[in-house]
């Protein structure tokens, strides 16, 4: 049977996906912004092709490590200075959960997006980036928790389902796995239901 490491790894691909070089401008101190819009800029899914479980290793960047890396110290530096000057708005700790995340800095992040959650308690890519950190912390329990919450906010996302596919897929909870993998699939990523059948987890 062909390991599902490689989808294991996609809970973490998949939510960090979006660049940090992209990552929207800091607001600054005194702007105002809706929740709407916290929510809304580091809400969108990655497209489901361009994920796939039968690779551990994420699609090639074009950039150079040193690039992505300098970006990202960067954006955190300008984040920080926000933050510092009385900028506590939800979307820059969000941002800077997520360099805190891609950086393997898990208590840092987990701090962060607690205090989005603090601001904003229906931030639903918070509680998805914060599974995150309880995955990566071997925290299943919680990182359910908190997928269960994001499919709850957004119930139409297929990436939430295959994430919460994922975690039940470690917590060997095939049925409701398979549950998951089918209702992503409803929504438009079918990749980790194809390789489940493959590997006769599901029907």
């Amino acid at each position: 049977m062909q390991s599902f490491f490689s989808g294991i790894s996609l809970v973490y691909h998949f939510f960090s996906s979006e660049s940090t070089q992209k990552t929207t401008a800091v607001r600054k101190p005194g702007s105002r912004v809706s929740r709407s819009q916290e929510t809304s800029r580091l809400s969108r899914p990655q497209a489901a092709k361009s994920v796939s479980v039968k690779s551990e290793k994420p699609a090639p960047v074009k950039s150079s490590s040193r690039q992505v890396k300098t970006a990202g110290s960067d954006q955190l530096r300008k984040l920080n200075k926000a933050i510092k000057q009385g900028g506590a708005h939800a979307l820059n700790y969000l941002q800077r959960g997520l360099l805190y995340l891609n950086q393997g800095q898990l208590d840092k992040a987990l701090t962060d997006f607690n205090k989005v959650l603090s601001i904003n308690p229906k931030n639903a890519r918070a509680f998805s980036y914060r599974a995150v950190v309880y995955f990566k912390q071997g925290k299943n329990g919680l990182a359910l928790k908190d997928l269960n919450k994001t499919i709850e906010l957004r119930p139409h996302s297929a990436a939430s389902y295959k994430n919460r596919g994922l975690v039940l897929y470690r917590m060997k909870k095939y049925p409701r796995m398979c549950l998951d993998f089918n209702l992503s699939c409803d929504y438009g990523d079918c990749s980790s239901l194809d390789w489940a059948k493959k590997s006769k987890l599901c029907q």
